[in-house]
């Protein structure tokens, strides 16, 4: 997964002191690099996933279908950006909001990954993680 997500980190441990020193995360939303097949994937896998279980969220797992349908072949790195950066276009619930985070986590996980022995935990004192703060 990690050669998927075409990780371009920088290779210069000053970059991150001084987003660290100034409160900032280390990633941010137009860092993030998307495998569109291999998180297209993923997210209709857990799609299917949820429609198997019994739930009160029919309603809300119409409109992600209704949202994927608009698209015949769905680009979730359209879809992932519009929800970064909060369109109102899309579905505003629970269930859509958690398939996203789940279908983002995995890569920020791989990022963070690579980011954390960028990371001085003992001086960090924000209320966010230091990787990134927009999920």
């Amino acid at each position: 997964m990690v050669s998927a997500l075409d990780l371009q980190i920088i290779d210069d441990p000053a970059y991150y002191d001084l987003k660290l020193q100034k409160g900032l995360p280390l990633l941010l939303k137009h860092d993030i690099k998307f495998d569109n097949q291999l998180m297209t994937d993923y997210f209709t896998a857990l799609l299917n996933i949820v429609k198997t279980k019994p739930h009160h969220n029919v309603e809300s797992i119409k409109r992600i279908e209704a949202l994927i349908d608009q698209k015949e072949k769905m680009n979730l790195e359209t879809l992932f950006n519009k929800y970064l950066q909060n369109d109102a276009s899309l579905p505003h619930n629970a269930l859509f909001e958690f398939m996203i985070n789940e279908t983002l986590n995995p890569a920020l996980e791989i990022y963070a990954d690579h980011l954390n022995h960028h990371i001085k935990y003992d001086t960090w004192a924000q209320g966010f993680c230091p990787v990134s703060y927009f999920m």
